[in-house]
């Protein structure tokens, strides 16, 4: 599964409405459906009740939730992390004898 599935996840989850999960990430309403659709069938369950007003969660949407959101504050911890050790500078001296 990747990181990007459970974003849209989560902000179907905020709207729940397709349409404005595609405005919100800048893609097509057809893409935010076809992650939805790839994330359900890889936990294999639906994650969503779709209906003509919008989408609401399942009881396994419900479940999945804070688990997706503990996912993304964890990529957001290693970024934080690994971006501390990019700014690490390392001094190193050479001794040289007898140049001359």
């Amino acid at each position: 599964m990747n990181i990007h599935e459970y974003k849209i996840f989560l902000d179907v989850c905020n709207t729940k409405n397709f349409s404005e999960t595609a405005r919100n990430n800048f893609i097509t309403k057809s893409a935010i459906i076809q992650h939805i659709n790839k994330l359900e069938q890889k936990l294999g369950i639906k994650l969503f009740e779709r209906t003509s007003r919008g989408v609401n969660l399942t009881d396994a949407g419900k479940a999945l939730q804070p688990l997706a959101k503990g996912i993304i504050e964890k990529e957001s911890e290693i970024i934080k992390t690994m971006h501390d050790y990019s700014h690490t500078l390392t001094i190193g001296t050479i001794y040289l004898e007898n140049l001359f």
